[in-house]
């Protein structure tokens, strides 16, 4: 077990039949290591991925790629905004809007599915390309003299 899981290992109860309990929201579960999974990813944790169309947010990639061909997303972007829906255009591969085409063409080119490697050696910020990372250590990192 790692750090984390022997610090919470103690406070994970187990129920008569056999659950164990969440000890941030009580949220029972069969097996031990699916509570530390829900608390590393889920429990007090912020969605990561939203639905720009009709506004949905999940924890998890697969849940908003189910939600995109789901009758609840349909009928969320059938009385959004034509005009939104008009002028956006989704990468199929994950998820993300954009404004118009070319835009989605250089996420593919530069971005979607490729290794980030621009790294801050200050904080470990990882991306793609130079500029964003030159802007990160001018706005984040300010008060260091920049090595790029």
């Amino acid at each position: 077990l790692g750090i984390m899981e022997r610090t919470i290992s103690s406070y994970i109860q187990q129920t008569i039949d056999g659950n164990h309990v969440c000890p941030r929201c009580s949220k029972e579960y069969k097996h031990k290591t699916s509570v530390y999974k829900h608390l590393r990813n889920e429990c007090g944790v912020e969605p990561k991925y939203k639905c720009v169309p009709c506004g949905f947010s999940c924890k998890f990639l697969h849940v908003l790629q189910r939600h995109g061909e789901s009758m609840v997303h349909q009928k969320n972007v059938a009385t959004a905004s034509t005009r939104f829906i008009d002028t956006t255009v989704m990468c199929h591969q994950c998820w993300k809007f954009y404004k118009n085409k070319k835009t989605l063409q250089t996420h593919l080119k530069y971005d979607c599915g490729k290794p980030k490697k621009n790294i801050c050696y200050i904080c470990g910020y990882k991306t793609n390309r130079k500029f964003v990372l030159k802007t990160h250590f001018a706005t984040v990192h300010r008060d260091i003299n920049s090595p790029l």
